[in-house]
Formats: structure tokens, sequence, C-alpha cells
């Protein structure tokens, strides 16, 4: 019979009612792997990827030590805050500023002289900044600019009307975590 063939099949199974109707008790026992922890680097990756922000704390916050040494302004400091009327930028075109922050997008371009540079977007705990690293200075920081990356970048400002500013890079380097 097709019904005896059924049981016979989920013998052993647990339905969602078996516990509770009065019927055998099972112990159910669960082995788990031994699995390490995620690192905090880890952790915060995959809570951006999952809801697009961090919970646990900052990326920047293993490079804490290295960030305050190098007194970098924030983004928040460059780019025109909200409440702001004419949403203008409180520093000047051509101002010097200085970052810290993770590469969260690049995107590489060919010139048309056949050279590349580099547009990214840098993110610090307090906003999100597009840098562009022209031919000259990209040959010089190219292994540098890649996605997570942890880098301070020097540069000039480019303020321009209907646009968010924009850092143009004449120098970048690599933060060294709170252990260094």
């Amino acid at each position: 019979r097709l019904a005896d063939k059924n049981r016979a099949n989920l013998e052993g199974q647990l339905d969602l009612f078996s516990a509770m109707d009065g019927g055998e008790s099972t112990s159910l026992t669960v082995e788990y792997p031994d699995v390490p922890a995620y690192t905090m680097r880890e952790m915060l990756m995959l809570e951006k990827e999952a809801s697009g922000m961090f919970f646990s704390g900052q990326l920047l916050d293993e490079y804490a030590s290295c960030v305050k040494a190098l007194k970098p302004q924030t983004i928040a400091d460059i780019l025109p805050s909200s409440d702001e009327e004419d949403g203008q930028c409180p520093l000047p075109d051509k101002a010097r500023v200085k970052l810290a922050g993770i590469i969260t997008g690049v995107t590489a371009k060919t010139t048309r002289r056949e050279e590349r540079m580099a547009f990214f977007s840098l993110e610090d705990s307090t906003g999100v900044m597009e840098c562009i690293a022209f031919p000259k200075v990209y040959t010089a920081v190219a292994d540098l600019v890649r996605e997570d990356s942890a880098v301070y970048v020097e540069g000039t400002l480019s303020v321009r009307e209907e646009e968010a500013p924009k850092v143009l890079v004449s120098t970048m380097g690599v933060l060294v975590d709170n252990a260094h």
C-alpha cells in the first residue's frame, strides 16, 4: 500500500505536531561544527552587504590610532550639510584636503591618450565622497586603489555648481591598523 510505504519513508523523522500530541518524546541533539568567530572586519562587511550599513562598528575603528595621528578632516566637514539652505560646500574650490577612509567603489578608465585613471568612493564614519586619481597620480598609487582598502588621501577640492564636491588626488597612502 502507498500509505504504508510513505509512513516507512517518514519513519524517524519528526513532524511539526508530533511533540505536541503526547506521542513519543524524542531527544533531539544537534552538534554544531567548531567554526571560528568572524573577525570584526568580516562581520562589518557582511552587515554592509546585507543591509547597506554597519551596526557593530565602523571599518575605520581598527585604524583609529593611525587616523588620529594623521589628523584628517572628516567628509562631513567638506560636504554641504543638509541644513544649509544654499547647499554650498563649506570649503572653497581648490582647497587642500586630507581624508582617511575605506574605498567602497572603484571605476578605472582609459583616457584618449591611452593612460589609466580612476574614480573611487572614499567612505569614513561621516559620509562618502568621490575622489579622482588622474593618470600621473594613478600610475603611482594604482596598487592602493582597490575596493575595501583603508587609505588616506591628500588632494585639492573640486567644487562645481550642481555637482557634489570631489577630491582631485595628489597623494595617497595606506592606513596602518591599531596592532602596529
